[in-house]
């Protein structure tokens, strides 16, 4: 009697620490064991490993296809990591597999091939719920071909095999980075095909493994359009894998049936005879039995077709000779049958001793290969060396350049500096000398006063003591009056100035640079060294890099459509632009000033790196939520944030993500503040309306955010998680940077064309500079510039911080 005989495998725990934990493999494995093992859905004797090494699993698989007859019906199943060695060799990952040494502690691909094939059984099927997050180790290339080709591993007489995916694809377990075990996609619409009967796609009441691939296919690619489930079958007929334990008679049948019309009932007659003829046991019993009750329709016309229906489908049972003559034709079928079974073992034996053969030539050729190839690495690494030792002289001559442009523009900033004083100085003596002119005078108007009293007074003593007397004052106090003239007690223009004296400059960063770059530059981003800056022109889908040691522009890069907001990664390696007519983010190369790779993300807005430079957080404007780009894989993860997440700032520290979320309309705005380790949100502070962008002090005890329609800087107290102030600027504040020590803040105000400069132990405004339109903002390292990006100039300004 044939039997159904499965093996479930499934590794989620590894010895290795490159190779990540799984969570969902074992919810995988136990929801698939439980319907397989349903006597009612499938009726397969099921075995299971869980988390064991490569050697007992490799017992196990050998067990499982020797034992087996030639009319079992076998599945292995695996789920968890396929990895892939640098010559293109698929490997099964189990708890004791290290990626360094694939070939003794791994199960490879060909093993499992050569196992299947000394299996008798002439129904095999095998499904392969790989995730291949690990096939690589970082920075290495693959000397074969990017793909793994599972498919082309395991093909095989007999046999079919599903995959959850191929060439590379992941094989997902869902959107999230953490959180409780959970099934695949694959395998969970695997389960759900089979235990609701939901994969019997032609309605017969057996699922078959080509209805239950298209099933699982579409709901695959439905729910995750990144991967492409592969099925490839060398079989005759078909393979029944379940039956549909929730089938019931179709509702055309069953209204036709119940019909008052006796036209209609007849037609039903087409259709239970189809179903009789295609379902299993169960479908044609009851079809059957409908027939039965047509049968005895009050119409004669239905009850007369039915049961000539049924009178075809069960003929009269046949006398002894004639059963006598159907054993005596299956005995001769069974004999035929051996004879037929034990040439093909002939056969069978004979392919495996010429495979022997083949291989053992194949791997002679391979070890020829091989030495090949090692002869050539060995050529290619004393290559390498020498071109490293030509590029490091090379870079050490650059370097040294790049240190005499840095003198000289340590020079011209000291040059600055001193030009800066002396104007300082200069101003303070002028002041003083306007406030000595000043005084001197005051006192003359003084004195004329004094003068002019005397003389009134002089003036009536005449009229009184007579005309001689006064005659002889007014004498004496003319005289008096020349010699003040003559003194020059009043100003040089004869008049006293202005009683305001002005106050000499408050020492705020001076324009000292206007480069012109792409149209519509948008924000600015300042390399970990200071050597360059880049710029997002957000009109002309292209990043301005500007050498800050000249200030000049020193590349165009090309990316996506409308690049919005720029970040460099701390280690100085890449820079990353969001592209938020292209959803996509581009990665550059900051060596090469190029774009190297190309990350899709659905609505990408803001954009900050984690200070290990090992992750990228993306704000999803149009999905209220964060994507998390791996910066080594580059797969990407969603965890949620607030309503239209806008800007995206990270602490110092790593711990935390700031996330600025606009709400809804010009109402208030809030931050989202995400536990990096949990991906968790674990506060949500509100702030003013349209919060455009946020900066994190390099403490990390407060967060800085910039309300465009409140005209004000909200400050946020990361250790209470509460607003600590509220900060009034000047109109439609865009941006906001914090200098490398922490006591100075810079906004850009769009409006008034300016730049507020912040007090950050007052939180207070203490200048503002003249700066055209400007938008996006950052400062260098050591904060001796400043760069804006003015949108409506297509320039960027430079700033210059006065020491001290």
């Amino acid at each position: 009697m044939a039997r159904r005989l499965a093996l479930l495998i499934a590794t989620y725990q590894h010895e290795d620490s490159d190779l990540r934990g799984l969570t969902s493999p074992a919810a995988d494995v136990d929801s698939l064991a439980e319907v397989l093992r349903d006597p009612a859905i499938a009726g397969f004797e099921v075995s299971v490993l869980t988390n064991q090494p490569h050697h007992r699993v490799g017992e196990a698989i050998g067990r499982f296809y020797r034992d087996c007859r030639r009319d079992d019906l076998t599945l292995l199943y695996f789920t968890g990591h396929g990895l892939k060695d640098e010559d293109g060799r698929l490997y099964l990952a189990m708890s004791n597999t290290h990626r360094d040494d694939l070939l003794f502690t791994a199960l490879p691909a060909e093993q499992l091939d050569q196992a299947m094939n000394s299996g008798r059984s002439r129904q095999k099927v095998l499904v392969l719920d790989c995730c291949y997050s690990g096939a690589f180790p970082a920075g290495r290339i693959a000397k074969a071909d990017t793909e793994v080709h599972a498919l082309d591993t395991l093909r095989g007489q007999g046999r079919t095999v599903l995959t959850a995916s191929d060439a590379m694809q992941y094989s997902f377990e869902g959107d999230q980075l953490h959180g409780q075990a959970t099934s695949s996609v694959f395998t969970r619409c695997l389960v759900e095909g089979l235990r609701d009967g939901s994969a019997d796609l032609d309605r017969d009441g057996n699922v078959t493994l080509d209805e239950l691939y298209a099933y699982v296919y579409e709901r695959v690619v439905e729910e995750m359009p990144q991967q492409r489930p592969k099925k490839q079958d060398n079989v005759e007929g078909r393979t029944v894998i379940a039956r549909n334990i929730n089938w019931t008679l179709p509702d055309h049948l069953r209204n036709a049936m119940d019909s008052p019309i006796a036209v209609e009932r007849l037609a039903a007659l087409d259709g239970l005879a189809h179903l009789y003829k295609i379902g299993n046991q169960m479908v044609r019993g009851r079809a059957r039995d409908e027939m039965h009750r047509l049968a005895e329709d009050d119409s004669r016309m239905v009850s007369s077709a039915a049961a000539a229906r049924l009178a075809a489908l069960e003929p009269p049972e046949a006398t002894a000779e004639q059963r006598a003559q159907q054993e005596a034709g299956q005995l001769a079928q069974r004999d035929a049958a051996q004879r037929s079974r034990r040439e093909a073992e002939q056969r069978a034996q004979q392919e495996a001793e010429q495979r022997a053969q083949r291989e053992a030539e194949q791997r002679a050729q391979q070890e020829a290969e091989q030495r090949a190839q090692r002869e050539a690495e060995q050529r290619a690494q004393r290559e390498a060396e020498q071109r490293a030792q030509r590029e490091a002289e090379q870079r050490a001559q650059r370097e040294a350049g790049h240190r005499e442009r840095d003198e000289q523009a340590r020079q011209a900033r000291q040059q600055e500096a001193r030009q800066a004083a002396g104007q300082q100085e200069r101003y303070r003596q002028e002041s003083e000398r306007q406030r000595r002119e000043h005084q001197a005078r005051q006192e003359a108007e003084q004195q004329e006063r004094v003068a002019e009293q005397a003389r009134r007074e002089r003036l009536d003593h005449v009229r009184k003591v007579g005309p001689w007397v006064g005659a002889a004052a007014v004498v004496v106090t003319l005289v008096l009056l020349l010699g003040y003239l003559v003194s020059g007690s009043y100003g040089k223009d004869g008049g006293a100035t202005s009683s305001s004296v002005p106050k000499p400059p408050p020492g705020l960063p001076t324009v000292v640079a206007s480069v012109p770059v792409g149209h519509q530059p948008g924000r600015v981003a300042v390399t970990p060294d200071g050597r360059h800056a880049y710029i997002t022109d957000y009109g002309a889908n292209t990043v301005s890099v500007i050498d800050t040691a000249d200030n000049a522009l020193a590349a165009t890069i090309r990316v996506g459509q409308k690049p919005t907001v720029v970040a460099v990664a701390p280690d100085g390696r890449r820079a990353y632009v969001t592209n938020s007519g292209a959803d996509t983010v581009s990665v550059i190369d900051v060596a090469g000033n190029a774009v190297t790779d190309t990350v899709p993300v659905k609505q990408p807005t803001g954009i900050a790196v984690t200070p290990d430079s090992g992750h990228v957080y993306v704000s999803n404007n149009g999905s209220d939520s964060v994507s998390v780009i791996d910066a080594a894989t580059f797969s990407v993860a969603t965890i949620p944030a607030g309503r239209r997440p806008a800007a995206v700032a990270i602490s110092a520290d790593g711990r935390y993500a700031y996330v600025t979320n606009l709400g809804s309309g010009s109402g208030p705005g809030s931050v989202s503040m995400i536990d990096i380790a949990t991906s968790k949100i674990v506060a949500t502070i509100p702030v003013g309306a349209v919060p455009g962008s946020v900066a994190a002090a390099p403490d990390g005890r407060y967060a800085y955010v910039t309300n465009f329609e409140s005209d004000t800087v909200t400050v946020v107290d990361t250790a209470s998680r509460a607003v600590a102030a509220t900060i009034s600027v000047s109109p439609k504040p865009a941006c906001v940077a914090i200098g490398p020590n922490g006591d100075r803040g810079y906004v850009t105000n769009q409006d008034s064309g300016t730049v507020s400069v912040i007090d950050t132990a007052s939180n207070a405004v203490v200048g503002t500079v003249p700066v055209e339109q400007p938008n996006g903002v950052a400062i260098s390292p050591d904060g001796s510039h400043i760069y804006t990006a003015n949108t409506g100039t297509d320039t960027v300004s430079v700033l210059g911080v006065a020491s001290g």
